[in-house]
């Protein structure tokens, strides 16, 4: 479960079946990286793109736990938001690549078709998008609001700028955002190869369900 500007709940199955097609590419491509041992390309989320691929892959497992189980969601901390901006910003990579022709399977939906029934089942009646618009600015501003309706406006990139400097500040930005002392504290744990590959099958084992 996660906690959402609507209160704590699991995806919809429209938000679900978009959010899962993303996770399943994002661990595809880690391990390919873990196996040949190869860096994963970066995606400019400095609070994602910093950690090694196995921790990549432990901050997707317990994603996908509190995405898709009934577990309790997990006390807020900039690595959960970073990673949930981070499989958006995979979204938005595969629908660019869409447009210019270069992705889509002909076994499955678009990208941006899932894209819009996930906005739409967060709404009265569907949304009113093209799916063969071509302007990427079009589907940014639409996975922004799905993205939003998960996560809300995530506060780790605010929180950022005060973790070198008063720490009296950084303090008073978390208790006015009714975040914990440790939200940016919190850092996924060394992992092995080994303990790696458990995380995929344990991954794609949960979004198979």
């Amino acid at each position: 479960m996660w906690s959402t500007n609507d209160g704590v709940r699991t995806l919809d199955p429209a938000e679900a079946r978009l959010v899962r097609r993303a996770i399943r590419s994002m661990v595809d491509d880690r391990l390919v990286n873990l196996r040949e041992q190869t860096l994963p390309d970066p995606y400019g989320i400095d609070w994602f793109d910093q950690w090694d691929v196995e921790q990549q892959l432990w901050l997707l497992e317990q994603i996908v736990i509190s995405l898709f189980t009934t577990q309790p969601p997990p006390s807020p901390a900039a690595i959960w938001e970073a990673t949930i901006d981070a499989i958006f910003t995979e979204l938005l990579a595969q629908i660019e690549l869409e447009l210019d022709h270069v992705s889509s399977s002909i076994d499955e939906p678009s990208w941006r078709q899932l894209a819009i029934d996930a906005i739409s089942s967060r709404r009265d009646g569907p949304v009113k998008i093209d799916p063969d618009d071509s302007q990427a600015q079009t589907w940014q501003r639409l996975l922004t609001q799905i993205a939003d309706g998960i996560l809300g406006v995530p506060g780790y990139q605010k929180a950022e700028m005060f973790r070198d400097g008063d720490v009296r500040r950084a303090a008073q930005f978390l208790e006015r955002r009714g975040l914990p002392e440790d939200f940016l504290q919190r850092l996924p744990p060394n992992r092995t190869a080994g303990q790696a590959e458990q995380s995929v099958a344990r991954i794609m084992s949960t979004l198979n369900c």
